[in-house]
């Protein structure tokens, strides 16, 4: 009799200290998912914040007394023809910081590199020079530039694709090519490129070369 309620008396104790600490660790867990709800509102706070930083820095920059003739709406060639791109094709009103300092300085020739923060319209960039009429500006030209945009994110090339796509951009007049691309896709984008398909669309185009760079990452373990 003694030992049966010594035993209970044993597995009382056991299952309060038990109780004891699930209630801890319910306790635990409501501080940590509080915690973890703060942890990101601040995330989210930290990230606007550093947007707003950083598209504040390029503002700055493009107003500031850096300021640049390519800044220019007007006065060049291309002008026309790249505010008509802009309303038609990406109907848009107005240009973000720097945007259009860039596209009149790629048209222009000149080799630029623009390190933007995320969101403040790179894209734009090379997208729109790849997508003005030439002729309307350059005489004696027929056929539009070829743009190589060099991506290190597949997801990236393809979900502008389609995006392009569905702005109204003739299918076929972007391609993405990558490790999944067929064999004898990328064997016609090739020989556009260096102007042995005849029947292609790019053929005897000049080549226009816009390099992009999206991923910090990239730029970071590239040295």
């Amino acid at each position: 009799m003694t030992n049966r309620m010594q035993g209970t008396s044993v597995v009382e104790d056991l299952q309060k200290e038990l109780d004891s600490i699930k209630c801890d660790l319910d306790t635990v867990t409501r501080k940590i998912r509080v915690l973890d709800k703060e942890r990101q509102a601040l995330q989210k706070k930290y990230s606007e914040t550093e947007t707003k930083l950083r598209t504040a820095q390029v503002r700055e920059l493009s107003t500031g007394s850096n300021s640049s003739p390519y800044d220019r709406a007007d006065g060049f060639p291309w002008s026309f023809e790249v505010l008509r791109v802009q309303r038609e094709l990406f109907h848009l009103s107005a240009f973000r910081p720097l945007q259009l300092r860039a596209i009149n300085a790629t048209l222009d020739g000149k080799d630029v590199i623009l390190v933007m923060p995320t969101g403040a319209g790179k894209s734009l960039v090379y997208q729109l020079p790849a997508l003005l009429d030439h002729s309307r500006f350059r005489s004696g030209q027929n056929t539009n530039p070829v743009t190589l945009v060099i991506s290190p994110l597949v997801s990236l090339m393809t979900d502008q694709t389609m995006n392009l796509t569905r702005s109204g951009i003739p299918e076929g007049m972007v391609k993405v090519f990558d490790a999944n691309t067929p064999l004898t896709e990328q064997k016609e984008i090739l020989d556009s490129l260096v102007g042995k398909y005849v029947s292609s669309p790019f053929s005897e185009a000049h080549l226009l070369c816009l390099f992009l760079v999206s991923d910090r990452k990239v730029v970071h373990e590239a040295g």
